[in-house]
C-alpha cells in the first residue's frame, strides 16, 4: 500500500479528533504502508518511510503555534525521557509540550520503527527505546 502527504494528514487528524491512544494511531500509519518515521525536533519536521515512498512534514505548517526551534539541552537525561513519555501517554501534555520536554531531556529526534515495534529516542549519542504495545 502506498501513502501520501494527504494520508497522513486524513490519519493525524482522524486520530486528533477521537483522540486515538498511540498504538492505534501506529497501527493505521503502519495499515497505510508506513514502515517507519523520523522526527527531527532540532528542524522540526517528520519523514515517513514506505515502500518507494517518502513524506515529508514541517510541523510548523502542522503546529503553527510551534516555536521555531526547540532549545536541546546538552545534557541527555533519561529520567526527564521516561516521565516525558509517562506523561504523553497519560494525556497529561499535548504534542508541542511532549516535543519542548523531550527537547529538554536532550533528545533531538526519535524513530518510530513499525516492524520493529518500538520508538528510539537520541540524543548526545545515547538512545532510549520503547516498545510499542498492541492495540
Amino acid at each position: 500500500m502506498t501513502f501520501t502527504k494527504d494520508t497522513i494528514a486524513s490519519i493525524k487528524s482522524e486520530s486528533s479528533k477521537n483522540q486515538w491512544p498511540f498504538p492505534k494511531y501506529f497501527q493505521t500509519l503502519k495499515n497505510a504502508g508506513v514502515h517507519a518515521y523520523d522526527v527531527d525536533i532540532v528542524n522540526l519536521c517528520v519523514t515517513y518511510f514506505g515502500d518507494n515512498v517518502t513524506v515529508v512534514e514541517d510541523l510548523k505548517e502542522s503546529y503553527p503555534q510551534l516555536p521555531t526551534s526547540l532549545p536541546i539541552a546538552p545534557v541527555y537525561d533519561e529520567n526527564k525521557i521516561k516521565t516525558t513519555l509517562a506523561k504523553i501517554q497519560a494525556r497529561q501534555v499535548d504534542y508541542i509540550t511532549f516535543l519542548k520536554e523531550l527537547a529538554q531531556a536532550g533528545i533531538t529526534d526519535y524513530r518510530t520503527d513499525m516492524d520493529q515495534r518500538a520508538v528510539s529516542y537520541n540524543g548526545s549519542g545515547k538512545c532510549y527505546v520503547e516498545e510499542i504495545l498492541q492495540s
